[in-house]
């Protein structure tokens, strides 16, 4: 009874795992390469390697401008013992929160620079 109909499902599976889009946007790509770039960079943490990560973020943190892809950025780059990109990363999401009116996520990522940097001076403006 149901033999045919499976039968008629993995023809359409298989075509369908064959279709191409191709009147997809810019914006939608542009949507799936950041789906992708997250994933890539999750992944590679997991994994524990942090440059491979921070490279799929700083990828993304240019595509899409967000303060929290930045303070990820920072926490890569710190895990990967580059102290002062990732203190710069953590600094443009700390500034991107304030200027979006996230005055306490700004505030959360300036402890976590003041915890590395003691002295930083932009950071203490906003913690």
């Amino acid at each position: 009874m149901f033999g045919p109909y499976l039968a008629n499902v993995r023809v359409v599976a298989k075509r369908a795992h064959k279709v191409r889009r191709t009147t997809t946007t810019a914006r939608v790509e542009e949507e799936c390469r950041g789906v992708v770039l997250r994933r890539r960079a999750t992944r590679w943490l997991r994994n524990g390697n942090p440059r491979k990560a921070s490279l799929a973020l700083r990828e993304l943190a240019a595509m899409t401008e967000a303060p929290a892809h930045y303070v990820a950025l920072g926490h890569c780059l710190l895990g990967a013992r580059r102290e002062a990109d990732g203190i710069r990363a953590l600094r443009q999401g700390m500034w991107l929160h304030a200027q979006l009116g996230s005055r306490d996520r700004a505030r959360s990522v300036a402890q976590i620079i003041l915890r590395r940097a003691p002295d930083d001076r932009v950071a203490r403006k906003y913690a």
